[in-house]
């Protein structure tokens, strides 16, 4: 029962952390684009 909990948690921290790294991606992406946009108008 115990181990179950313990899986649970793992499973649990596993998409959270998933979810975030999907998250910061997404972020990272749109701060390249608007950087991009940005040289692209001083240029």
């Amino acid at each position: 029962m115990v181990y179950l909990h313990f899986t649970n948690i793992l499973t649990f921290i596993s998409n959270e952390l998933s979810l975030l790294y999907a998250n910061v991606k997404h972020t990272s992406v749109v701060c390249e684009g608007s950087v991009l946009n940005v040289v692209t108008d001083f240029a």
